[in-house]
């Protein structure tokens, strides 16, 4: 519930298990220049990870 309060009034995108005070993703809303360029913010290790 912390998470969603949170992403709702800032905006930003809480990962699973986020608390407060803990970081937050990174969110860019324009478009064009996130295109191919997931990896600059996580790692194909990072999403196979269990």
């Amino acid at each position: 519930m912390q998470a969603h309060q949170h992403a709702y009034k800032t905006g930003e995108v809480c990962p699973a298990g986020w608390r407060p005070g803990k970081k937050t993703l990174p969110v860019n809303t324009d478009v064009e220049p996130m295109t191919g360029r997931v990896g600059d913010y996580i790692t194909l290790e990072e999403i196979l990870a269990d």
